[in-house]
């Protein structure tokens, strides 16, 4: 039979175990949890950035390709 010491030192052994199994597993989620806002975030830039360099490129090669084919529609014409 296990003396009350003993008891004792083995309960709070094992809560300590548990207590750090928890922290890991706290630990693990925080950083996958991170790397999602972290990738969500480098999507969302990306996504803005290419909307933004395709709006550019269709605002200027659009206005150049119309005033082509505008000009070239009006040779056509003469």
């Amino acid at each position: 039979m296990r003396n009350r010491e003993q008891i004792s030192r083995d309960d709070m052994g094992m809560t300590r175990e548990k207590s750090s199994q928890k922290y890991k597993i706290d630990t693990l989620a925080l950083a996958a949890h991170s790397d999602a806002h972290t990738n969500a975030l480098a999507a969302g830039w990306t996504a803005a950035f290419a909307g933004w360099l395709a709006g550019w490129l269709a605002g200027s090669l659009g206005g150049w390709l119309v005033g082509w084919l505008a000009g070239w529609l009006t040779g056509l014409t003469d």
